[in-house]
């Protein structure tokens, strides 16, 4: 019998349960009230059934909640698996300086959040609310 896996949307970054019925709307979620701007998944990419896994939306008896990626089809069973897959693979890496000792460079897997434009042109700072996945400043 394959593993049932229920495919939950939900915001890495909250400590609320709510739960959002496609990853776009997780996307647009972390957009607006995070401040952070993931990529989409590619066209036609979604969780596929195996012979040993069977992905659902409802719950069913038996299955095991597993927490989706809103930019691919990674999932796992707990929220900070999936923050520190989408640090990894979904985000912009920090700049590293080759002048600097690694204790003195900000970390390359630094969650990092885009602000948007300031109205004196297009640059655009890096500031995150959670003091473990900002990059420090140098």
């Amino acid at each position: 019998m394959p593993k049932v896996i229920l495919i939950l949307n939900r915001c890495f970054l909250c400590e609320d349960e709510d739960s959002y019925n496609t990853p776009h709307n997780v996307r647009r979620h972390l957009i607006t009230k995070h401040d952070l701007t993931l990529p989409a998944r590619q066209a036609g990419q979604r969780f596929r059934n195996t012979p040993s896994t069977t992905y659902v939306a409802v719950a069913t008896t038996g299955s095991v909640e597993h927490f989706a990626c809103p930019s691919c089809c990674f999932s796992c069973d707990k929220k900070t698996d999936l923050k520190s897959h989408v640090k990894i693979s979904h985000l912009p890496q920090a700049p590293s300086s080759s002048s600097s000792s690694p204790s003195s460079s900000p970390s390359s897997s630094s969650l990092m959040k885009r602000k948007r434009s300031t109205a004196e042109g297009d640059s655009t700072s890096t500031t995150s609310t959670d003091p473990e996945l900002s990059s420090r400043k140098e």
